[in-house]
């Protein structure tokens, strides 16, 4: 009877305990997370759905929670949606046109919130469109200008893989227009940012000997960097440079440690360095055993000699050999020292050149803000000029200032709702109109350049339509060079003057960060100004920031 109880005790423990760890599995307490709500539990348990190594593999419901990750604003459950979508696209007949369509939801999603892969990506997808021979032109040059537009800005915010992405399409050509210099400034950022591709591709660039800027010791100071990153191609480039002068000098520990490196990276070509390391050492050994062959060789045979012979020990110089430098002990030491300060000397120049490259980085990012400075200072006093052109043509002062000093325009201070007297008194005449309905005409026709020039006429006289179509131009850069500083003067001065869109749009970029600085603030005021113009768009904004639409009327 008492072994019954025992053994159903002990039973009842084994159920108990297995409860418990039922319980406990990781798995089942992150789907218990996603479950209740938890945005960050969601993305996981989607991704742990997406990888087959995990042991839970159903991509359908791996899509689910990331999409329920998203809709709850995490960023990288979009972009990893989006990649998700990406790889169900296919090619050829098998072109899944639904994948697609999400694949470019998800990441314009992610690239709205910040997220700088997701812009790269997004930017690569364009480009890719672009490039397709159906598309039309008009769309292909907005796809092209849309993606070289998220490159610079992912890439001018730090994202070194977009830097490295910008730095190659405009070096190439390959679905943005040539541009080496540009190229090269990127290629040159990436590089001081300690990206081991860059810093190989930038080792290449100045061993070419058809580039201006040719410099074998620049060269020879970015692969180092680059292999001391672990970076393949510079490994097994530096590994052959080294082997290639142990073999000329007759010293394989200066490639003994390179080659040791190729073999823990497993590279492809590291079984052929070992060998070539190999057989210099065995044939340095031979050479050594033969030496001292030949030295025991040379030596005569000692004599039978009686008590009363010399008993002088023999010397180099009687058994027929030349006294060598290699053999005196001191002259061998002063030969190690030299082989020390010749080493310490190579790795001061590679020093001085890391140095050298350094001060030219430096002067290039000087360059490049002076340049940034000046034309910033050239839109600041262009946008003064529009603003006091309009204030002598309505005769009033403009409620808002934009400060257009950098092309992270900031406002002096909140947006204003218009009055309706102020609407009138900006109405344009007919002269203004005709200007406007050009360019409206222009634009259908993808003539840009002059359409942007038709709607500078009709702003002049403060259109609220043709500033608006002029600043979303201007940042865009459709029709002329990009201005992001005199675009947000000319959507402000059109937001001003009662363009809907203008408000929208300056609402959309205060809130996602769109060319300019996030600034919730000034996101909410535009989208408050926009909704009390009946705009459903940024009555839905404003609900997403928690501001209660009802208060919207009120201002």
């Amino acid at each position: 009877m008492l072994k019954k109880s025992l053994l159903a005790a002990a039973l009842g423990a084994a159920i108990l305990m297995a409860g418990a760890s039922w319980s406990e599995n990781p798995f089942d307490a992150l789907k218990a997370r996603a479950e209740a709500g938890e945005v960050l539990a969601q993305r996981e348990l989607g991704l742990r759905y997406l990888e087959p190594s995990l042991g839970h593999t159903d991509p359908r419901q791996g899509a689910l929670w990331l999409a329920e990750a998203a809709r709850g604003g995490d960023a990288e459950a979009a972009f990893q949606l989006g990649q998700y979508y990406g790889r169900q696209v296919g090619t050829g007949r098998s072109l899944n046109l639904q994948a697609r369509q999400k694949q470019a939801q998800y990441l314009k999603q992610a690239t709205l919130a910040g997220h700088a892969a997701a812009t790269t990506a997004l930017a690569d997808l364009l480009l890719e469109r672009a490039m397709d021979p159906d598309v039309p032109d008009a769309k292909r040059q907005r796809a092209t200008a849309d993606a070289d537009a998220l490159l610079r800005h992912a890439a001018d915010h730090g994202y070194v893989p977009a830097m490295r992405v910008l730095a190659e399409r405009l070096a190439t050509g390959r679905g943005l227009a040539a541009d080496p210099i540009e190229a090269l400034r990127y290629l040159q950022n990436a590089a001081s940012a300690n990206d081991a591709m860059a810093q190989y591709q930038l080792s290449l660039h100045y061993r070419d000997q058809a580039n201006s800027d040719f410099s074998e010791s620049r060269a020879r100071v970015w692969l180092q960097k680059a292999a001391e990153a672990h970076h393949p191609e510079a490994v097994s480039a530096l590994t052959l440079q080294h082997l290639e002068t142990a073999e000329q000098t007759g010293k394989p520990e200066l490639a003994t440690p390179w080659v040791a490196l190729a073999e823990q990276l497993a590279l492809r070509d590291a079984a052929v360095y070992r060998s070539r390391l190999d057989r210099l050492q065995t044939e340095l050994e031979s050479t050594l055993t033969r030496v001292d062959r030949d030295w025991v060789d040379a030596a005569p045979m000692p004599a039978l000699a009686d008590t009363e012979a010399s008993s002088d020990v023999p010397t180099s110089a009687s058994a027929g050999l030349d006294a060598s430098l290699l053999t005196d002990p001191v002259l061998a030491r002063f030969s190690e020292q030299i082989d020390a300060l010749e080493q310490r000397l190579n790795a001061m120049s590679v020093e001085a050149e890391s140095l050298t490259q350094q001060l030219h980085d430096k002067d290039q990012q000087i360059a490049a803000l002076t340049s940034e400075r000046d034309a910033a200072v050239a839109a600041k006093q262009t946008a003064e000029q529009q603003l006091m052109a309009l204030q002598a043509t309505t005769g009033a002062a403009p409620r808002i200032a934009a400060a257009a000093d950098t092309s992270q325009e900031q406002m002096a201070s909140p947006p204003q709702l218009p009055s309706s007297t102020t609407a009138q008194e900006t109405r344009a005449d007919a002269t203004t109109v005709a200007a406007y309905q050009q360019g409206l005409t222009l634009l259908r026709q993808n003539q840009y350049e002059q359409a942007r020039r038709a709607f500078e006429r009709a702003a002049r006289s403060g259109h609220p339509g043709a500033l608006n179509n002029l600043g979303l131009m201007q940042v865009r850069g459709l029709g002329g060079k990009a201005d992001v500083a005199a675009g947000m003067a000319s959507l402000v001065r059109a937001a001003n003057a009662g363009s809907v869109g203008a408000a929208e749009s300056l609402a959309a970029m205060y809130d996602y960060g769109i060319g300019i600085r996030l600034d919730r603030a000034l996101a909410i005021e535009y989208y408050r100004m926009a909704a009390a113009r009946g705009s459903d768009k940024a009555a839905a904004g404003l609900q997403r920031l928690g501001i209660d639409t009802r208060q919207v009327s009120a201002r």
